[in-house]
């Protein structure tokens, strides 16, 4: 809409049903259904957000190293020609040991069912709890390309050919510098070791027990950011 001096009015629109603003209305419809009464129907918290966040409708235990799949209730219609993209929050990212391994999620257009979220609980040695109610992650409704793919037998030249990884170069150190655990860290290291150890039928102290505790300590540590362990601590 333009106004007397040719210039296009910043005017805001009030979503009729709830009390969300969206400047200049809203760019395109999509259509939500509750599969649960109890499931949240997402806005936009901000006039700037890009995302709406999504809600837990069930309280989810999610275990050291398991994944687990989080009911929001709800289903989309998305408009052909665009995706919904699930992103992590990073408020969750920053104060939680709970990951979404997949990265970005897509909903395609065609998908009816129930949207769930994956959470990893990548933590050592303790549970995470996702309430019923929490927002869990943040949806993004984006325009797809659909690319029409051709098989050739040749690909155009460039400068830089098949040059991969790093082959632009590499701007911070990749220097491993040894860093070991300090007692407490190594106290929740043990206690998700014991946990698996206690799932092996070796006997404690023999040389199949050490290298399997050598098979499961070495990947925790390195999840957690450790590049070397101490091997004269020992559980």
């Amino acid at each position: 809409m333009f106004n007397d001096h040719g210039k296009v009015e910043r005017k805001t629109w009030y979503n009729g049903k709830t009390s969300q603003v969206v400047p200049y209305g809203y760019d395109l419809n999509v259509k939500v259904k509750r599969l649960q009464e109890d499931a949240v129907i997402p806005e936009y918290a901000t006039v700037g957000s890009a995302g709406f966040d999504l809600v837990a409708t069930d309280t989810v235990i999610i275990e050291p190293g398991e994944t687990k799949m989080i009911p929001t209730g709800l289903a989309f219609e998305i408009p052909n020609g665009y995706e919904m993209q699930i992103r992590m929050r990073s408020g969750i990212a920053k104060i939680t040991r709970l990951r979404m391994p997949n990265g970005i999620g897509t909903i395609d257009s065609d998908y009816r069912g129930e949207i769930k979220i994956q959470l990893e609980n990548i933590a050592m040695g303790y549970e995470q709890v996702v309430q019923k109610g929490d927002r869990i992650a943040q949806a993004v409704i984006a325009p797809v390309i659909r690319a029409n793919i051709e098989e050739t037998e040749e690909l155009m030249e460039t400068a830089r050919g098949s040059g991969g990884f790093g082959s632009t170069g590499v701007d911070v150190s990749t220097e491993k510098r040894p860093v070991y655990l300090t007692e407490e860290q190594w106290g929740s290291v043990h206690a998700a070791v014991a946990k698996e150890m206690s799932r092996t039928q070796y006997k404690p102290g023999g040389s199949e027990w050490y290298w399997q505790l050598s098979s499961i300590t070495s990947p925790l540590c390195r999840a957690a950011g450790y590049a070397e362990v101490d091997e004269g601590i020992e559980p």
